[in-house]
């Protein structure tokens, strides 16, 4: 007896048989069984018996159904068969066939074979996995290999305020619309036919608790460094959803992205894997986000080991503004925490260029390298002009990461704090990089692409720059809301000068002709700022400084340079 059956049971419920008197279904494949299952579902819950019933016309059966193995229903071409109760079938049993529609309306699990998502089936699955969508429930598939070749486009998606102009994306399966929806695809895998066939194998678009887990997606698109919009699972529009426990593989590099969403509210992606990709995640307009074990390489369109462009990234669209569906006022990133993830192998490991209150902790970036093409290699990207134009970065913390190996190919920094290229008077603040563990990144350890338009920035507190290739300190501007004077050289070689940054915190000094060492002196007055600072510093090409310390000499700083030659060294200096 089927679990269906003993809960029936249980209940004090029988099941009518529809093919018994007075009902009298034939099942015959050819004979219009509609009137003889709906009168059996008249009487309550039914069970269908080995045989293919034909539906020539639409019919909603209230009750709960129990299919027998061999037992099919076959409505025809534009007859709708809608089961409102619950749906007992072994997991392997396809039971919905014919050129009509399915829909199971009230059922808590549904499996996808039920419509005809069969293992290692070298035809298209997708309009199966369609069919099985639906609110308040759990669509499971088999453990098997699945082929998606076939699309729906999902959309409009509205591109001004009057929401007159739109696009569309073709998707292999778009679960829209739905609550409480969960996919389980668990020991599944999907693979793709080539373009256009289909741009995104899931494309979940405005849920309330929705839930993806499971499942390995991978794409085949030979022409993917054309196509910006590949994306193996899209999130757009998502409420109070988690996606987690999946594999994003075979060709989504160059121009394609594992993941991609504008606007989410209170998401989380959870423990997911990719390879082989353009773009890690590509987001825009989140709230309360999180991303919590995430592990990402990079590819190019070639997959032949070239870095992909971005591993993790927040912008502001402005192509997406008015598209939100969201019941929630925010117009940007908002609230986004990235904790126990990696990412490798792209031009940059991390993009944030809008947004505010950014956790990034217990992460590592590395090996983002550049490429030959002239992209600078960087392990994290912190604002720009384009993106950030009216918006810039605020509140941004960036602790107890380890940041290393960027930039091999086309040198840059391990974290490149992009002021410098702000046009307007934006100001990013808050931006605090602090206790990471930044090594043997190519030019610099973090730095700040120019001295103005930043405020309450830390990047010193606690990072532990391991000695090697210019990683000992962040050259370029640092601004805080404290002023000091600038520092005094002196035993500096012939003509030294500095050069302060406009807090008088970070600056370039250079030592002049015949300098064996130099000593740097900051005013600190000690009733005003009692704390000593704490100041690094970081030669420049050509320059060398075998060893350095910092003294306190009544509430005087004084950085003192050992074996210094001639030449540029960066200085920067926390403390309060």
């Amino acid at each position: 007896m089927s679990v269906l059956g003993r809960s029936l049971m249980a209940r004090g419920q029988d099941q009518t048989n529809v093919k018994d008197a007075p009902y009298g279904a034939r099942g015959d494949g050819t004979t219009d069984d509609r009137a003889a299952l709906a009168a059996a579902d008249a009487v309550g819950a039914t069970v269908i018996p080995p045989g293919t019933y034909r539906i020539a016309s639409s019919v909603t059966l209230g009750n709960d159904v129990t299919f027998m193995p061999g037992a099919v229903l076959l409505p025809d071409a534009g007859v709708t068969v809608t089961l409102a109760g619950q749906i007992d079938a072994a997991r392997k049993q396809y039971i919905f066939k014919g050129a009509g529609t399915v829909v199971a309306a009230g059922a808590h699990e549904v499996w996808t074979s039920w419509w005809g998502a069969f293992a290692n089936r070298t035809t298209d699955a997708a309009p199966a996995f369609r069919a099985a969508m639906g609110s308040a429930r759990t669509v499971r598939s088999i453990p098997a290999t699945y082929r998606f070749c076939s699309w729906v486009m999902a959309g409009p998606y509205a591109q001004d305020a009057a929401h007159t102009t739109g696009q569309y994306f073709p998707a292999g399966v778009w679960p829209m619309g739905y609550d409480d929806l969960t996919v389980d695809n668990t020991g599944a895998t999907f693979n793709t036919c080539d373009y256009p066939n289909p741009l995104a194998i899931f494309f979940f678009d405005r849920n309330k608790r929705a839930h993806l887990t499971g499942g390995t997606y991978n794409g085949n698109h030979n022409l993917i460094a054309d196509i910006a919009s590949s994306v193996a699972v899209v999130t757009h529009n998502q409420d109070n959803s988690l996606f987690e426990n999946f594999t994003v593989g075979g060709n989504f590099g160059g121009g394609g992205s594992g993941m991609a969403s504008n606007w989410t509210y209170n998401t989380t992606y959870r423990n997911i894997r990719m390879t082989g990709v353009g773009q890690a995640v590509d987001f825009a307009q989140a709230k309360g986000l999180t991303i919590d074990g995430m592990v990402a390489v990079g590819g190019d369109a070639t997959q032949s080991g070239g870095p992909g462009s971005k591993g993790v990234s927040f912008i502001y669209d402005p192509v997406g503004t008015y598209d939100s569906r969201l019941p929630y006022n925010f117009d940007d990133n908002d609230g986004v925490t990235i904790v126990n993830s990696e990412f490798s192998n792209f031009t940059a490991c991390l993009y944030v260029f809008s947004g505010k209150n950014y956790r990034i902790s217990n992460n590592r970036f590395h090996n983002c390298t550049g490429n030959s093409g002239g992209a600078q290699g960087v392990g994290a990207l912190i604002g720009w002009s384009s993106a950030s134009a009216g918006r810039p970065v605020q509140n941004f913390i960036m602790d107890n990461n380890i940041i290393d190996d960027n930039g091999a190919v086309n040198g840059n920094a391990g974290v490149v704090v992009g002021n410098g290229a702000i046009t307007n008077s934006d100001v990013m603040s808050g931006i605090k990089i602090t206790n990471n563990i930044i090594k043997n990144n190519r030019d610099t350890g973090i730095r700040a692409t120019g001295t103005s338009n930043l405020a309450n920035i830390d990047f010193i507190t606690g990072n532990k720059f391991i000695p090697g290739s210019n990683q000992l300190y962040a050259l370029g501007g640092y601004v805080s809301a404290l002023q000091d004077p600038p520092p005094v050289l002196s035993s500096c070689g012939t003509s030294p000068s500095v050069q302060a940054g406009s807090a008088n915190r970070s600056g370039v000094v250079t030592l002049g002709t015949g300098a064996t060492g130099c000593t740097i002196t900051f005013a600190r007055p000690a009733p005003t700022y009692p704390q000593l600072p704490i100041c690094n510093v970081m030669p420049a090409s050509g320059a060398t400084a075998s060893s350095w310390s910092v003294a306190n000499a009544g509430g005087v700083a004084v950085l003192t340079l050992s074996n210094a030659s001639p030449g540029t060294y960066g200085y920067q200096c926390s403390g309060n």
